[in-house]
């Protein structure tokens, strides 16, 4: 007996697939970082903004001076940091060649000989040898 729920074989369980995430954490980083805030002394702008110049701060003076007043200095090592942060984000990572196959040596490749065959009786087993009779010697 087949109820609508019982699959038959190969017939996928769920053959829409798994409906898309709404609610990722892009998403909400995405809808924050697009929301005005109103700053002291009463600009508005979008936190992406906001981030952006911040950050352009941080790298330019090696200081950041937030919203409220406060001002952040970083050391050398932070602010080296920081800056090889934004690089990877705007210009990506540099291209790195590892080698770890070979320990440096050039790569030897085997040659291999592949010889087609076109004539498949070719390949049938031979007949079997008759027997040698008792008596006989094969010279």
């Amino acid at each position: 007996m087949r109820t609508s729920t019982t699959w038959r074989p190969g017939q996928s369980g769920n053959p829409r697939g798994r409906p898309p995430l709404r609610r990722t954490l892009n998403e909400a980083l995405r809808r924050e970082m697009a929301r005005v805030v109103a700053l002291p002394g009463g600009r508005r702008v979008a936190r992406k903004r906001l981030l952006a110049e911040l950050v352009s701060e941080l790298v330019t003076t090696g200081r950041l001076r937030l919203p409220g007043g406060t001002v952040l200095e970083c050391t050398l090592p932070e602010w080296a940091a920081i800056v090889r942060w934004l690089y990877d984000r705007l210009e990506g990572m540099p291209a790195r060649e590892v080698d770890v196959t070979t320990g440096g040596n050039s790569l030897v490749t085997p040659r291999i000989e592949i010889e087609y065959v076109n004539d498949w009786r070719a390949h049938e087993p031979a007949e079997p040898a008759e027997p040698d009779a008792p008596g006989d010697q094969a010279t």
